[in-house]
Formats: structure tokens, C-alpha cells, sequence
């Protein structure tokens, strides 16, 4: 499917329907190229994008069942070299900062953006998080919600309002699961699968 990025500016159009993909989603601690994703969203091709400068603050609510996290990855596109900031917050998107990580989205990059922590990032398993994204560039970028609420650990958030039944494209993890505490008979079993 192809995607497509617009600019706007301030004051213009908040989304652009694009196209709608199917949904699905992983409830166990799985293996995702070269980190083990704890908690995820990724089985679709977005349909809509937001733009995260008009849409501020904006971002993704997830409860991890690890106790840390070490990388985000989100499906993020835009026209222009863009440098992404995300954040992760306690309990809601106004909530304590506790980590955050940048990165560069250059254009034509294909996505997911992926955002790195210098340390892992404490969590509690079970309680809940938010990942915000936000872009030093006025020029559209989006994160990418599905429309049949398909992640149960959470919501998307909007002008940090929460969106129930919609959820961005993200995946998060760790980079070495044997050093995770994890709160689910699952996530124990998917360290015997590997």
C-alpha cells in the first residue's frame, strides 16, 4: 500500500484518511528483528495519519508486562529530515516524564521510526504508560491509528485527549528479555520458545 504525507500548516486539516489496513495484535513477549517487543500494534498498514505538530500533545497509552523498556518503534512518515522526540509518561500524557529518546525521519525513509534509550526506562508491569511523540517541523507526520481499537492496554491520544477505540501503530521492548521482570505466565513461556 502506498502512504502519503502532506504539509499544512497550523490552523489546516488534522488527518487525512488514507487507506484502511487489517488489524491484528501480539499478546506475548515475541522476538521483532533485533529486540523482544513486550507490548504491540504493528499487524496492520495505517489508514490515517495525525499530524503530530497540529495534534499536540499526541502519543499512545500502553501497560507493559516487563519492567523496563528499552526501544519504541513507531510508524511515522514525513517530507522533509525530521527530528522525532518521544517521551514516555507515567499514567497519562501530563503524567511524570520517565524517559525519552530522539531520532532522525528522513524522507523517502520507510517506516517504522525507531527511538532508542540510552538506559532502560522503568516500568511496572500492569500500570499504565503513554508514549508522546513530538516533531521540531511544522510539515505533516503521523502517527497512525486503526479504527477498530485492536490493542487492549490502552488508547490513542489526541491534543491529549484520549481517543478510546483508536490506537497508533508502535511496538516496544527490551533488548535482552533474560534481565526483564515479567508479570505473565505467557511472557515466561515465549523466553523458553526463542
Amino acid at each position: 500500500m502506498k502512504t502519503l504525507a502532506t504539509c499544512v500548516a497550523r490552523g489546516g486539516v488534522r488527518s487525512i484518511v488514507i487507506t484502511i489496513g487489517i488489524v491484528a495484535i501480539g499478546a506475548s513477549v515475541t522476538r521483532a528483528q533485533d529486540y523482544f517487543v513486550d507490548q504491540r500494534n504493528d499487524g496492520f498498514t495505517p489508514g490515517t495519519y495525525y499530524s503530530i505538530p497540529l495534534n499536540e500533545p499526541i502519543g499512545q497509552e500502553f501497560t507493559p508486562s516487563l519492567d523496563h523498556v528499552d526501544v519504541v518503534d513507531l510508524y511515522i512518515s514525513a517530507q522533509v529530515q525530521t527530528l522525532i522526540q518521544l517521551l514516555i509518561h507515567e499514567g497519562t500524557i501530563h503524567g511524570d516524564v520517565i524517559g525519552g529518546a530522539t531520532t532522525d525521519v528522513v524522507w523517502p525513509t520507510a517506516p517504522p521510526a525507531r527511538f532508542e534509550f540510552a538506559s532502560s526506562v522503568e516500568l511496572v508491569p500492569g500500570e499504565l504508560y503513554v508514549i508522546e511523540v513530538q516533531a521540531d517541523s511544522q510539515c505533516f507526520l503521523g502517527v497512525a491509528p486503526a479504527q477498530t481499537d485492536p490493542y487492549s492496554g490502552g488508547d490513542l491520544i489526541i491534543v491529549g485527549h484520549v481517543y478510546n477505540g483508536f490506537d497508533a501503530w508502535f511496538r516496544e521492548g527490551v533488548w535482552d528479555v533474560s534481565s526483564a521482570q515479567m508479570s505473565t505466565w505467557g511472557a515466561i513461556k515465549a523466553l523458553y520458545e526463542r
